[in-house]
């Protein structure tokens, strides 16, 4: 997650980036939860879960209650999450909580299917969150709680907590809507959101990393530097059945070189031995910046 500077360049280059993201995250977000969960009649978890609750029983706007239960969450996670992303995800909260409100409220909800609407609810939440959480800001509420904890817990997804979180509000939602389906439908939307969110964030960025053992290495290395501009990495190994030192080819690339690097590699050895594996996220020259 990007680190905020409140400075000339962040106010110059960045904050026009953050406040497009801002726009199109809040429209695919005030999609999901005013268009398609209110005509759906289903709680999708989170703050705005909340918010629809609220809605649904005294007809109080989803976004002015959405910032109002967002107020004691932001003093909790104000010390870990610092200045710098309280001010970046206060402009993110009030731009889509106005869009929620103002805009949304303009057209019709969608009155076809629940579970089409659970699904819609799920993608557009999960893309909207997924643009604002890349821009390092969040809508608050829950979010705040989920970006707190995975930023002292790094190792556990922002899909996997998203899910525990919004699970109770769910739980609740079918409650006070006394339907099953509630509950379920809630439950997709959901989960699609936390499938999207983990993709979106992840996916984007992962791809895959290649072991090459054969006796003729620096040979392979050369040709995928050549091939595809991809650098390589040497490794010294032994096999532990024959006791032959082999060398060991190191490479990362895309999901989508992966067949043009096998072809290339058998090219210079026909029997080299090519294990294929995945990695979420790749850092330092050539890949992510590290911070980011």
């Amino acid at each position: 997650m990007k680190r905020l500077q409140l400075n000339k360049d962040y106010f110059r280059y960045s904050l026009p980036k953050d406040l497009g993201c801002d726009i199109l995250g809040g429209i695919l977000m005030g999609l999901g939860i005013y268009t398609f969960a209110v005509g759906g009649d289903f709680v999708p978890g989170g703050v705005s879960g909340l918010a629809l609750i609220i809605y649904r029983f005294l007809g109080f706007p989803i976004g002015v209650s959405t910032l109002l239960i967002n107020i004691p969450i932001v003093l909790i996670s104000f010390r870990i999450m610092g200045n710098g992303f309280l001010f970046r995800s206060a402009k993110s909260m009030v731009i889509t909580s106005f869009l929620i409100d103002t805009v949304f409220p303009l057209f019709p909800v969608y009155q076809g299917e629940p579970l089409m609407a659970a699904v819609f609810t799920g993608l557009c939440n999960g893309l909207g969150l997924s643009l604002i959480y890349n821009r390092g800001s969040s809508t608050g509420g829950s979010d705040f709680l989920i970006l707190s904890i995975h930023k002292k817990i790094p190792y556990i997804s922002v899909g996997t907590m998203t899910m525990c979180i919004d699970g109770s509000i769910i739980v609740l939602g079918g409650l006070l809507f006394e339907r099953v389906d509630a509950f379920l439908h809630g439950l997709i939307a959901t989960v699609i959101a936390t499938l999207v969110i983990d993709r979106m964030m992840l996916g984007a960025v992962s791809g895959k990393m290649l072991f090459v053992i054969s006796s003729s290495g620096p040979e392979i290395a050369k040709e995928i530097n050549s091939a595809t501009g991809r650098g390589a990495t040497m490794l010294e190994g032994i096999g532990t059945y024959t006791g032959r030192q082999r060398q060991v080819v190191l490479c990362v690339c895309s999901k989508r070189e992966v067949p043009r690097m096998r072809r290339i590699i058998y090219a210079v050895d026909p029997r080299a031995i090519v294990t294929v594996s995945a990695y979420e996220e790749a850092f330092g020259e050539g890949f992510q910046k590290p911070g980011v």
